[in-house]
């Protein structure tokens, strides 16, 4: 009889530690606090593996601390706001179409859920601006022009100075009308011929 007395009053007490962790961890994930937040949480995923919002917590948690590999992991088995979070790391990793195809399958879930307010709408949009902004970005990285540079002597430089016959010319002062006067020294740029 004592042990059995023993046992119930472990696995109460096992429960109510349990129940206690989870209060903490959560309260360390409300804070902003995920490193210490992720063994409470973990402990109420390995106790509730089934728990979509547990198992969402924990991804954004490990996500907040850059362990990329794991939060992917426990956010497949979230809920549909999991989406978004993915779609945040394929953002970090440079994966714009990936984040893109989460945000619309996480929109597609609310409209199948009938959702009419979204409670992520603004993160989603911003997310979605920032795609685009870096997308932008790296087409540009694509176009880079390396200019070289030389050293001149200052009387060289006009000889040395090159611009496309679109934009133009650089002349000595030689290359202005007669009776026209400029100061010394000088430089005249002419225009194309029509």
């Amino acid at each position: 009889m004592k042990q059995i007395c023993f046992f119930i009053i472990f696995i109460i007490g096992s429960v109510m530690v349990s129940a206690q962790s989870l209060a903490d961890a959560e309260a360390a994930f409300g804070q902003g606090d995920y490193a210490d937040a992720i063994p409470g949480l973990k402990a109420a995923v390995d106790a509730k593996p089934r728990d979509a919002a547990l198992q969402h917590k924990l991804g954004v948690a490990y996500m907040r601390t850059g362990n990329y590999k794991s939060a992917l992991a426990h956010l497949a088995k979230g809920t549909s706001e999991s989406k978004v979070a993915e779609a945040e790391i394929a953002f970090m990793e440079y994966r714009f179409d990936d984040a893109e195809e989460l945000l619309d399958k996480y929109e597609a879930a609310l409209k199948k859920a009938r959702k009419k307010a979204d409670p992520l709408a603004a993160e989603v949009e911003a997310l979605r601006g920032r795609i685009d902004a870096a997308r932008n970005m790296l087409d540009r990285v694509e176009k880079i022009v390396v200019v070289d540079s030389i050293a001149v002597d200052k009387e060289d430089f006009l000889r040395a100075y090159r611009l496309s016959r679109e934009a133009g010319s650089l002349r000595s002062v030689d290359a202005l009308p007669q009776g026209m006067e400029a100061a010394e020294p000088t430089a005249v740029y002419v225009t194309p011929a029509a």
